[in-house]
């Protein structure tokens, strides 16, 4: 079973944070005048943007296991290596985010961050998704006669 748990717009967030101080920029040169104060809201807010979106990871859902990948690298982790299942709401800013804490440190640190499917619209429906089947690896691995 392979499931897509986050959106397909993570890459978009992520070259965002690239591509519009880069117009920003060349904007910015191509004028006559040069206003300084035009150069440091660019750099701001990509520096704003760039952390808020590189934190960003990939995730998929194959049976038991995780995919977290990213441009440059993927691990795959069991599910019973998840120790928490936070849901951002809409006051901790947008898009709604799920914050996966993991047992043991991956290449991409112990917090695992993504965008919901459906731009965070499915953040609940997955969360709970993710919490059943933490439920049921937990369930597994303290009962001897239930692992295969």
């Amino acid at each position: 079973m392979y499931k897509r748990l986050s959106s397909l717009m993570v890459p978009v967030y992520k070259l965002l944070g690239i591509i519009v101080p880069l117009l920003m920029l060349a904007d910015w040169i191509r004028r006559e005048e040069y206003d300084v104060s035009v150069l440091l809201f660019v750099a701001l807010w990509a520096s704003v943007w760039n952390l808020f979106a590189f934190r960003l990871k990939n995730v998929c859902l194959e049976g038991d296991r995780l995919r977290i990948y990213d441009f440059w690298q993927e691990v795959t982790i069991p599910v019973s290596e998840i120790e928490n299942v936070e849901n951002t709401g809409w006051w901790r800013g947008n898009p709604r985010r799920i914050i996966l804490k993991l047992r043991r440190a991956t290449v991409f640190g112990n917090k695992i961050a993504f965008v919901p499917a459906g731009l965070g619209f499915a953040n609940e429906t997955i969360t709970k998704e993710l919490r059943n089947l933490i439920a049921q690896a937990r369930l597994v691995r303290k009962s001897p006669w239930l692992r295969k």
